[in-house]
């Protein structure tokens, strides 16, 4: 469930999911534990493991994209108020 983003650039590709915690890991086995528990067919339950990490990785890119935009924000005025 690994999600890369490419930057268009040759060398630099991030995988934004390397820092996923031990807490993450413990609540998708809980989650998982759940779903297994649950009345649904194989379909359903393989569609709604598919949302999940669509859903994952989504929430995983823009918790990157937000970590970036806000240090580069904050190095920026920085520097700012270094040339000011």
């Amino acid at each position: 469930m690994s999600e890369v983003i490419d930057f268009n650039a040759d060398d630099l590709k991030i995988n934004v999911s390397a820092g996923r915690t031990q807490k993450f890991f413990d609540t998708a086995r809980a989650v998982s534990k759940y779903l297994k528990g649950l009345s649904i067919s194989a379909e359903e339950n393989d569609r709604l493991v598919e949302l999940m990490i669509q859903h994952t990785n989504a929430a995983e890119e823009s918790g990157f994209n937000f970590g970036l935009k806000l240090a580069t924000d904050i190095l920026k005025s920085r520097l700012d108020q270094k040339e000011g």
